[in-house]
């Protein structure tokens, strides 16, 4: 989560207000046991393979929530169906599809 605590740190250091947001999102439906990364696979095809995009290196589930808040943000898990109803389907949102929203 070397990223997100230079978004945060980056996001302090210009006394950006508490109002300052980020997005994230996960899905219990792919890899339900945790989130999955291998910074060892560098082909991009098999990258897309593994983690559905050529240039991605891992596959988030909603642990992903402990980790920003590791990293210094506030974090508020949404459910995106409850969220959107029909909309969410409409949006190619799965019912385990869950969004995070992060405050610094």
């Amino acid at each position: 989560m070397k990223a997100a605590r230079r978004r945060l740190d980056a996001l302090r250091h210009r006394g950006t207000p508490w109002s300052a947001r980020c997005a994230a999102g996960a899905s219990t439906a792919s890899r339900p046991t945790g989130t999955y990364e291998d910074p060892s696979i560098t082909d991009p095809h098999e990258r897309e393979r593994a983690f559905l995009q050529h240039d991605h290196v891992r596959l988030y589930t909603p642990d992903i929530a402990g980790r920003l808040e590791a990293a210094g943000f506030a974090v508020q898990t949404i459910d995106t169906y409850a969220e959107l109803g029909t909309a969410a389907a409409r949006h190619r949102l799965q019912p385990a599809d869950l969004a995070f929203l992060c405050r610094a």
